[in-house]
């Protein structure tokens, strides 16, 4: 086919070198410089710039530029040079390795396969030949040389910015302005700004290149949902591919990919597919026959397709620089997108050519491109916009798929300007530290190139991770702009659970991080498509003046949050050094420190909007609670913003979105959070708002409120900050130390940096899996003790292990052999041990066995895709081996050399890093005793030890603290311990025993002063049932009360053997025996649906009302509604209808509702009934406000409140990593805290300075704060309504539900000038202190005379054994301090087997 000429440019060559001249473009401040004039009209369009003519286009203006560049004409190259002042920092020039700072450094922008880069690699897989200069002052200045040819980008000599490119190109400078945000947003508004990315690719996504079937596929989606590890997306590589020709599916692998991806939309799941553009030469595909018959591939000088090999074999390349081609491959994605994708990934688009020592197509290739992009051209002037024009293809044909959608595209390569198409991240990375650390540089450097939409390889791409360096990798990538795992086929799934339960947890707690997050993720990425503004930036944002900021690669700022995450393997959180900027930095989390995640710090002056931890984004519903974190400035003040709207689509273009700026200030003690303004069209969610004010040291304040009014927050005094910041302090440390650190595992196969002159050669070939299982002894235990072939014989041991001693067990061998190994210079392990148990069908012999070796014993097996470089082992199939063999009929064990020989030289001593190396003396341990004591510090410690040991490590600082606490702990179980922490901090505590035996079925406890409160604040009770999430797989009750000032406080907790009605009514039983009058029975519990808990509250409390929660009753009718009424229409109208039903205001209202949620539900009907007969009928008196507002519930319908207020305390008490001993203190602490707080609010309702009015005189200082805002909003509705409002038009439902005045009665003292009476608020609103002067009158309420002639008439009656048994219990009630608790019994009666202890009480 005949293609038109090719289009040339000059090369400027004939034009004198000097200063370039310029003219100003865009905006005030944005200066183009061109070597002359002629040279000016001669350039190429721009394809970086939105639109080419706001570059050719000159503006007016006064100002010229304060730093013009130079230039020269060398062998037909242009040279642009710009001087700046010495101490600027350089950056950006896009995706490049190495450090931050790019002083000293070199770039070549050729888009280049660059699998296993390095830190010293020039050519990555994107091009930006664009500089940001940061100032020595804190302005900013960026540079652009506008070409896409190859470009080098010198940076070699200090404060020196030069340009090497072909043919004559202009360079556009942006700046200096105030600071390099603002020269971001001038980029932007040049270049175009990020794309705006539905809500859901903000989530995790998980790939591996290899998910060969749909099976595999499913079995990884279920398995996040099973482990409840957050995720949004499945990705698939060219695995399902037919042969890997793009848009096609193999049909045994992937037979319905239509309905694979609706499973994995059931569960909440996006799936996001690969396309490449090397589409196979083959005829009768329908792909090339359509394009060969279009003419849309790139062509050779000759005017033939050009073939290259890539993953088919014979491939041919689409034209992407034409119109037409383009619209011939969106057609293509829009059909393939019609099969279900939700995203296209697109790879391998430099464009990458196997076997090629350029590693893409020859330069000489021709493409005939549009005018607009530069004409028809060789392959060289449109190589590195190549991934973008394939991406912006893909872009468009995912919007004529769906234009009400908005498409996610993913691209490898990229060129400026990519970033209104496409997503990128940082390429086929490696599963190393020093990639690890990179990672973070890599990605700010693609946000301060333009492109904020980056991340990495989470775990590294190619080698496999270690636990320790995935979980890190994990902890800082969940706070990338864009965050995916991913690792090439040869590797370890790079998945959580992958690498042990450590690291799941670890990564679970860093997704949910981010998932709590994505508001405020989201809400920067809008001001990124709208503004040009970053996402992630560099430390030195925050404040650019300051040089010691301006190299720091180990953090960075998501918005106002200051990220530091530790890049080294041996370096926890707990030793990492934090440099913060100057200001105020407040760290927080989510009580989910650990030594493995980044620390968290908040900006002062800043508000964060913070969502629930869903397991996937569109979980969340714009109902769900909101929090604001508060980090308040040196002023007292605070601000944020909140971006809100469907997640997905482009309605938010025509106004239909909700920005929320937030406000917060502090005066007087009171903090005061409101809505400054607001914009958009969208209506704001009925929402509660959780303000949350960081004190410092991970200390908070928080109230509770409605979202859109005025909430306001009173603080303690100083002294009380102190101490709230001071055990916060504490707490935070504990939960470092109690957390359990990923384990330094080494790994098979570890992968470092290709280095080397053709590492850009590397070629890209497919790789066959292999096994990771490595048989780590070849030999049979029955070989003689003779050296393993062609090993070399260095030092001999076989008389130092010659014994005829007969060992008692196999402990005993163990620790002979390690003592020996150790004199001799060397460490045992464990090669194979077996134990014949007569089912272990492997184990033919029936022997019983240990096989010890040297450590260095064994070899890594090499992949068959041999790397470069592998990290160095000191596994050197060292053949030294022992057996311990057990004689028959239990006669002991015996120690035979299998062979004596090492292959290496053995060390006098034990170098440090060594097993043994650093053990501390006992003189070193009884040091490290004293200081724990004393709290000193673990790191502390250390430094203390260094001085006497220099070997010693903070790990066994650690093991010599444990040592030391198990040490405490004795003999007893932890169930025993934990009944004598209860029992040492003077806890209330009932337990019960399995019947005939010593194992715990139930434990009650309950804090003295949470006793007082129940006496006080009785009137409504909380009661949530966690199911076996803690240590000892029991369910846990919680009990819960609410204050005067609408504080929850836990009244008491029980550990329960079960969940059946009878465990429940023990642990009520026990909650009534707390309750000093019958008169006080509480009047409401509230509980979830949980039918033997209700049993048991009708058993127990058969005179209160048991409400049911009514939030979790309409997340379980969603929940149904989502799966069964289609479409969302229809849903939105049924769920109306519901909340319609559950607010009914009177019995007949609820009828008339009823009838018309019967009547949307006609087309639905098993939904029908699921309400009718699960929730209508058989508990609607529970949960219907009809029914519900008759009870006094005080405004309480929902547990969720206070599950979100208790949720530390929870968490501490659920940790399935750690036991309940333990976390005691930070537990027991909390619960004070809630007093200490509960406290502090009292003395803020008794010293209150508001509702001066008169009407309030008899009030103020003698009822709650809260309650006088109840009346106060219910006053103003009189002074809006009229003081002759009466009953009919009041509804007095306040009055009612809780005990306060209503309209109408304040209506009446309004008319007769009459102060409201204080008899006239119930007693709880009254109650404002802990007070127990009712239970130690002498009414005898507490009186035991009934219950001590109950025992002695029971004494009287009993056998002689059976009078010894009960005065010896009594005694040890009686005299607990002559009572020695009895070592645990050896066995239990079944699970739980780790609670068995001597019973103490009587039950």
């Amino acid at each position: 086919m005949a293609r038109s000429k090719r289009r040339r440019f000059t090369s400027g060559s004939n034009v004198r070198p000097g200063t370039m001249t310029f003219e100003p473009i865009l905006e005030e401040g944005v200066f183009r410089f061109d070597c002359s004039v002629n040279v000016r009209d001669a350039v190429p369009p721009s394809i970086s710039f939105l639109n080419t003519n706001d570059r050719d286009i000159s503006i007016y203006s006064e100002k010229v530029p304060l730093y013009t560049p130079t230039f020269a004409c060398r062998s037909e190259k242009q040279v642009v040079k710009l001087e700046l002042p010495v101490g600027s920092s350089l950056y950006g020039t896009g995706e490049a390795s190495g450090e931050l700072e790019r002083t000293g450094k070199r770039v070549i922008t050729w888009n280049t396969d660059a699998w296993g880069y390095g830190p010293g690699t020039t050519s990555l897989y994107q091009s930006h030949p664009w500089v940001l200069a940061v100032l020595p002052n804190g302005e900013a200045i960026g540079i652009l040389a506008d070409t896409t040819r190859r470009c080098e980008i010198d940076l070699r000599k200090e404060s020196t910015i030069q340009f090497v490119a072909p043919s004559a190109y202009p360079v556009i400078t942006f700046g200096p302005f105030a600071s390099p945000t603002a020269v971001l947003i001038s980029l932007s508004k040049a270049i175009g700004t990020v794309f705006m990315p539905p809500k859901w690719s903000l989530g995790y996504h998980q790939c591996h290149s290899r998910y060969l079937s749909d099976e595999r596929v499913l079995e990884v989606a279920k398995t996040f949902r099973k482990k409840s590890i957050p995720c949004d997306v499945i990705w698939m590589d060219n695995s399902y591919m037919d042969g890997f020709r793009c848009f096609t599916f193999d049909k045994e692998r992937f037979r319905d990919p239509t309905s694979l991806v609706k499973d994995l939309h059931y569960s909440g799941f996006k799936a996001i597919w690969m396309l490449d553009p090397g589409i196979k030469q083959e005829e009768g595909y329908f792909v090339y026959d359509n394009g060969s018959k279009k003419d849309v591939w790139v062509q050779k000088e000759d005017g033939n397709p050009y073939v290259g090999e890539v993953w088919p074999v014979r491939c041919v390349f689409p034209d992407y620089t034409q119109s037409k081609v383009r619209a011939w491959w969106a057609n293509l994605v829009k059909d393939f997108i019609s099969k279900g994708a939700d995203g296209i990934w697109n790879d391998m688009n430099e464009p990458s050519i196997f076997k090629d020592v350029t590693k893409t197509m020859p330069d000489s290739n021709v493409h005939s491109g549009d005018s607009e992009l530069g004409g028809c051209q060789n392959h060289s002037f449109y190589h590195n916009v190549y991934g973008l024009l394939m991406a912006r293809s893909t872009y468009e044909g995912m919007k004529l798929a769906n234009e009400k959608k908005r498409p996610f595209v993913l691209s490898r390569a990229g060129f400026v300007g990519s970033q209104r198409y496409a997503a990128t991240w940082t390429g086929d990375n490696l599963s190393t530290w020093e990639h690890l650390h990179m990672s973070i540089s890599m990605v700010l450097q693609l946000g301060l190139s333009g492109q904020p939409l980056s991340g990495a390889d989470i775990g590294g791409f190619a080698g496999n991770a270690s636990p320790r360096l995935f979980g890190r990798w994990m902890g800082v990538g969940s706070l990338f702009p864009f965050c995916r795992g991913h690792s090439e086929a040869c590797t370890t799934d790079h998945v959580p659970w992958s690498f042990g339960e450590e690291c799941e947890e670890v990564c679970r707690l860093a997704l949910k991080r981010r998932y709590r997050l994505i508001p405020l993720i989201y809400t920067l990425f809008y001001f990124a498509h709208t503004w040009g503004t970053p996402v992630a930036t560099p430390t030195f944002f925050a404040d650019p003046k300051d040089p010691s900021l301006r190299k720091l690669e180990n953090s960075f700022l998501l918005g106002p949050i200051l990220v530091f995450a530790s890049t080294l393997r041996r370096q926890g959180l707990d030793k990492l050094e934090i440099t913060l900027p100057k200001g105020i930095w407040l760290n927080f989390d989510f009580n989910d420190a650990h030594p493995d995640l980044p620390a968290l710090y908040l900006k002062g002056g800043s508000i964060i909007p913070v969502g629930l931890p869903h397991e996937h984004v569109e979980e969340a519903n714009p109902s769900d609670d909101l929090t604001l974190f508060v980090a308040l400035d040196d002023h007292g003040k605070a601000e944020g913003v909140l971006f809100e709207d469907d997640g997905d689509g482009y309605e938010f273009t025509k106004g239909n979105y909700l920005l929320t700026h937030y406000v917060a200030e502090l005066k007087s003690s009171v903090l005061t959070v409101s809505v400054q303004k607001t914009e958009g069209s969208w209506e704001r969610p009925k929402r509660r708002l959780h303000i949350q004010l960081l004190l410092g040291g991970g200390a908070m304040l928080d109230t509770w409120g409605t979202d859109g009014e005025v909430l306001q927050l009173i603080l303690p005094s100083e002294d009380e900050v102190s101490e709230l910041v001071s055990t916060s302090e504490k707490n935070y440390k504990d939960r470092l130390e109690n957390a359990t650190p990923i384990p330094d595992v080494e790994v098979e196969v570890e992968v470092e940096e290709v280095s080397g002159p053709m590492e850009t050669q590397i070629l890209r070939i497919p790789i066959e899996q292999q096994s990771d299982i490595e048989d780590h002894v070849s030999q049979t235990p029955e070989e003689a003790s003779t050296p393993t072939d062609g090993a070399t014989n260095i030092a001999d041991c076989s008389d130092a292990f010659k014994t005829t001693e007969l060992f008692p067990s196999r402990d005993a061998v163990l620790n002979w052999a390690r003592e020996v190994a150790k004199e001799n210079g060397f460490v045992l392990t464990i090669l194979r041990s077996e134990t014949h148990t007569g089912s272990n069908k492997k184990n033919i012999r029936g022997k019983t066995y240990v096989i010890l070796g040297c450590e260095r014993s064994g070899k890594y097996r090499p992949y068959k895709n041999t790397l470069s470089k592998v990290t160095s082992s000191k596994k050197c199939e060292c053949p030294f081996k022992l057996k311990g063999k057990a004689l028959n009929k239990d006669e002991g064990w015996i120690v035979k050399v299998m062979c004596g020989y090492h292959n290496h030289d053995l060390g006098e001593t034990l170098v440090v890093g060594h097993s043994y190396a650093g053990r501390l003396t006992a003189e070193e341990k009884s040091l490290v005793i004293d200081m724990t004591k004393k709290m000193v510090e673990p790191r502390n410690i250390l430094l203390t030890l260094k001085d006497h040991n220099n070997d010693t490590t903070i790990r066994h600082i650690y093991n010599a603290r444990q040592a030391y606490r198990s040490s405490q702990k004795g003999p007893r179980t932890e169930m025993q311990h934990l009944l004598k922490l209860l029992e040492h901090d003077q806890y209330v505590c009932w337990s019960r025993k399995v019947d005939d035996s010593d194992a715990i079925r139930d434990i009650f406890w309950a804090h003295p002063d949470a006793i007082k409160l129940l006496g006080s604040f009785h009137t409504v009770l909380f009661l949530d049932n966690t199911y076996k999430v803690n240590r000892y797989q029991l369910p846990l009750l919680e009990i819960v009360g609410v204050t005067s000032t609408e504080l929850t406080f836990s009244v008491a907790f029980a550990y329960m053997e079960s969940d059946e009605v009878d465990n429940f009514t023990w642990a009520l039983q026990k909650l009534r025996e707390l309750i000093v009058k019958d008169n006080e029975m509480p009047p409401v519990i509230i509980t979830v649906r949980d039918i033997a808990l209700m049993d048991a509250v009708q058993v127990v409390f058969p005179s209160s009302s048991n409400l049911l929660c009514r939030f979790h009753i309409s997340k379980n009718v969603k929940a149904k509604c989502k799966l069964i009424v289609h479409p969302k229409e229809r849903y939105d109208l049924v769920m109306d209808a519901w909340d319609s039903v559950m607010n009914s205001p009177n019995e007949g209202e609820y009828m008339q509702r009823l009838t018309l949620l019967e009547k949307v539900c006609s087309d639905f009907p098993t939904f029908g009934d699921y309400v009718k007969n699960t929730w209508l009928i058989p508990h609607k008196e529970k949960f219907v406000m009809a029914w519900v507002d008759r009870v006094m519930h005080l405004g309480n319908t929902t547990i969720d409140r206070f599950e979100t207020a208790h949720w530390r305390l929870e968490n501490l008490l659920q940790d399935s990593g750690g036991d309940m001993c333990s976390c005691w203190d930070a537990v027991n602490n909390m619960i004070k805290l809630q007093h200490t707080q509960i406290k502090v609010s009292f003395e803020k309702s008794i010293n209150i300075v508001e509702y001066n009015d008169p009407f309030y005189s008899k009030l103020r200082g003698f009822v709650s704060r809260n309650a006088l805002s109840y009346i106060a909003d219910h006053y103003d509705r009189v002074k809006t309504v009229g003081i002759d409002i009466d009953g009919s038009l009041c509804g007095c439902t306040i009055r009612t539900t809780h005990g306060l005045p209503c309209a109408c009665e304040l209506a009446k003292y309004s008319r007769t000038w009459h102060p409201i009476p204080l008899q006239a608020i119930h007693v709880h609103w009254r109650t404002l202190n802990f007070s127990d002067q009712e239970m130690n009158n002498e009414g005898l309420e507490l009186a035991l005379q009934r219950e001590v002639d109950a025992l002695h008439n029971q004494f009287q009656e009993l056998d002689y054994a059976g009078k010894i048994t009960l005065k010896a219990k009594l005694r040890e009630l009686a005299f607990p301090d002559a009572i020695l608790m009895c070592p645990s019994p050896e066995n239990y009666f079944d699970a739980p087997k780790a609670l068995g202890f001597r019973e103490r009480q009587i039950n």
